[in-house]
């Protein structure tokens, strides 16, 4: 079975609704899996994921889906928030820091009191990248084809 942890991931609802999101979701949510929705976003609840969705995501990522969200700690992990921006091209696409139990984000710091660098700019990253995601996550779908027309044109130029 595997260490068990309760998760929930918000996904765009167009993504949720192509046949690939559909399968991955009925994999891992099952095939009646409910979905709190709007016409953009579906957010997907299991209280129980294995593995904290580790699997979930890296399918999700795979397919070339944003989401983002967050999941409670295991026997082997700490809580975490969670976002990807479905870009494979060379980027890293993927972004995880581990949270507190009630909120924030976890830096660890060293004998001296001074915080991490790479936790800070973990968490910095993560940040941006989040707001960006959540960003376009919430773009209707005439607007994300206006996107896609405007990288057209200026390709052609």
């Amino acid at each position: 079975m595997g260490d068990r942890c309760y998760f929930v991931v918000v996904v765009r609802t167009v993504d949720a609704q192509s046949e690939t999101g559909r399968k991955i979701l009925a994999d891992y949510f099952g095939s009646g899996a409910s979905a709190e929705e709007n016409d953009m976003l579906r957010e997907y609840v299991d209280y129980q994921m294995n593995w904290g969705g580790s699997s979930f995501l890296d399918t999700w990522k795979d397919a070339g889906f944003m989401c983002e969200g967050r999941q409670e700690g295991g026997d082997d992990y700490s809580a975490s928030a969670f976002c990807s921006t479905g870009k494979d091209d060379g980027v890293r696409s993927f972004y995880e820091v581990t949270v507190g139990r009630h909120g924030g984000y976890v830096i660890d710091f060293d004998s001296e009191g001074n915080p991490y660098p790479d936790d800070v700019r973990a968490v910095k990253d993560f940040m941006r990248v989040r707001g960006e995601v959540q960003k376009e996550m919430e773009k209707g779908l005439l607007e994300q084809l206006a996107d896609c027309a405007d990288t057209t044109n200026k390709d052609e130029t």
